[in-house]
This record gives C-alpha cells, structure tokens and sequence, in this order.
C-alpha cells in the first residue's frame, strides 16, 4: 500500500477518533441571573467594611450555591461566606494606601459552571496632609508645610486642619476648603446648614480633596474669620506672582490671565499614582505656593467631571446676569488661567478662602 496513503488514513482515523471523544465529553450549564458586588469605593485605613453581592444569581434546578471571598494582595486564600445572605466583612487595618480587588466566588453544585465579580476598594489616610516631621496629619495628598516660608496651621470648629500661605499681603488657603456646614455670620440662609457636596458623593474626601459649592453656598462656606475672596483679589494675587515670576502680561480682572498657571498649580499623586500627565505647556513650579491641584467640577452636587484635568474656584464677584458670578478655571494643560461666569445656584466648584 502506498505510504501517503496509509499516512492519510491513520491520520483520518485519529481525527475521527477525536471527533468522537469531544462528542462524548460532557458540557455544563450556566447558572442563571447576574453576580455582583454592593461595596463602598473609598475607605478609611482601619475601617471595617462589609461587603455583599446583589442575591440575582440563580440555580435552575434550585442546587446549592457556595460562595467565598478574597481580596487580592491582602489574603492568601479565599473564605467562606457569612450569614444566610453570603456575606462578608474585612478590617482594612493595613498601613498601606491601595486600590485592592475584592472578588467573589460562586461554586455550584451539580453540572454547572461557577462565576465570580470583582469590586475595587480605596484605602485613604484623610486629613489635609501637612508632613513636616513629627506631625499627625497624613493623606493622599500631602502638603509640604514649611513655617519659614510663611505657613501656618488653622483649625475648622470640628477640630480638623487647613493650612494657609500669605501672599502680597493677604494670607490665602493653601488646601481647598472642606467644610459642610454654612458658618455663622451667612447671608443666604440658616446658620450650620449642610451645604456643599464631597467628591462622587463619598465624604471620607472632603478633607483629602476640599468639599464641591454652588456659589450661595461658596459665599457662606469660609469659616469665621475668612471670606471668598473677589475676582478683583484673586486678581492682585496674581499679579504680585507674575511680577514675581517676571511675567511680562500683567493679569487683569475678570479675564484671561496668561502664562502664570504653573506658578499657582502643582504636580500631585494621590495613593502613589501620579493624577496629573506631564504637559510641556505648562511649567508647574508653585512657587506661589497656593498648590492648585486639578480635581475637577460638578452639575447639581452630583455630576462630577475633569477631575485630574481642571481646577475651578467661585469668586465673590457676580456677572452682569445676576444669576452667575466669575469663576477661575485652571487646567492641566494650559498655561493660562481662564475668568468664565457660571450659573450660582446648578455650578459647584471649589473654594480657597482669604482671611479678613
């Protein structure tokens, strides 16, 4: 017999034989519905979290469900569930600032595949993050306090910490400000009423990132002693740091103020990661030291965008329309800083205060 031919039938009868063992091989099921996570994103170092799934998984012959739980990097293995509704709970209690992944695992019986969900979990340290040695307070975000160039320390009536940095005569919030409640001496409504916004709605933020104000809120927010400052002083603040940094353009009110961005703003890392992109327009040497950082703005309190890639503070001073008053917008990749009127009562953004 001819070899090619013999070559080719052993050839067909392997394939036919492995035809034949796939045929016989058997397949599973899927269960039915969807697994998910209910977490919270964002958490104190310490904090006890507990984590759940949504319950919309099922097992269409009513079989068992055995759930476990990791998270990666912190475990070695996964656990059991808890509780009749597969629950489980960790301590975060690790000195460490991650993103760690949570994951579940469903194993169920009879001939069905399994399936498991993630979920990412931050852990911050919170405050404002003045790091001079010795000192408390750590975050994210850290601040490079230096009382030789002129940084002092205040306290909010809740006992937490801000710092400030004087400038042309003016001393001026170094951190955007944080607090929740209308100070005392207000002028558009009851006196401790929570106003502002935190960061995607998690307040374990305001401290880190400053807390989000539509303007009547803005002008009420500054605690006792401090006031929004108006565009005319955001102005002369800027003035004095272009003339400083030998800026030819001398910035004018209520516009455009050109090439003294990167004397106001600063690069920032927040759990390790770098949050703003090299960009060769933009010089950042904060020697300003106002270190500006670009968290973003937000729509009604709760749409939150550009964070990373603008930072937007109220002034005091109202447009034409009396309904919108001037904002300052800085961006991660300009070297300008843009005057624009926003709506007061649908626009937040951030506020620096300056002390009376």
């Amino acid at each position: 017999m001819n070899g090619k031919i013999i070559i080719a039938a052993t050839l067909c009868i392997l394939l036919l034989g492995a035809c034949k063992k796939n045929e016989t091989t058997p397949t599973k099921n899927y269960l039915e519905g969807s697994l998910s996570i209910e977490c919270v994103n964002y958490i104190k170092v310490g904090t006890l979290v507990h984590f759940k799934t949504d319950h919309k998984l099922y097992h269409p012959e009513k079989g068992t469900l055995s759930y476990t739980w990791k998270i990666a990097g912190l475990m070695s293995e996964s656990v059991p569930a808890s509780g009749k509704d597969n629950d489980f709970e960790y301590t975060f209690d690790k000195d460490s600032l991650a993103t760690y992944t949570v994951i579940c695992t469903v194993t169920p019986s009879g001939n069905y595949y399994g399936t498991s969900a993630t979920a990412y979990i931050t852990t911050i340290k919170g405050g404002i993050g003045i790091n001079n040695a010795g000192d408390a307070y750590e975050c994210s975000l850290p601040l490079d306090f230096d009382a030789a160039k002129g940084d002092q320390k205040h306290s909010y009536p809740n006992d937490s910490v801000f710092v400030s940095t004087s400038i042309n005569g003016k001393e001026w919030m170094r951190c955007n400000l944080a607090t929740r409640e209308a100070r005392s001496l207000n002028t558009t409504g009851a006196a401790g009423r929570k106003i502002g916004a935190s960061y995607r709605g998690y307040e374990i933020l305001d401290n880190t990132l400053g807390a989000y104000y539509n303007w009547n809120e803005a002008i009420d927010a500054c605690p006792d002693g401090w006031r929004l400052p108006t565009d005319k002083e955001w102005t002369a603040m800027a003035q004095s740091v272009a003339t400083a940094a030998g800026i030819s353009e001398v910035p004018a009110t209520e516009k455009n103020w050109e090439d003294v961005a990167g004397e106001m703003t600063c690069f920032f890392k927040f759990n390790g990661e770098d949050m703003v992109e090299y960009q060769p327009k933009v010089k950042r040497t904060d020697r300003s030291r106002l270190s500006i950082k670009m968290f973003g703005q937000a729509t009604a309190g709760k749409y939150f965008n550009f964070f990373g890639e603008k930072a937007v503070f109220w002034t005091a001073t109202s447009y034409t329309d009396a309904s919108k008053a001037w904002c300052r917008f800085f961006s991660y990749d300009s070297p300008d800083v843009l005057a624009s009127p926003m709506d007061k009562a649908s626009f937040y953004a951030q506020v620096r205060c300056i002390k009376d």
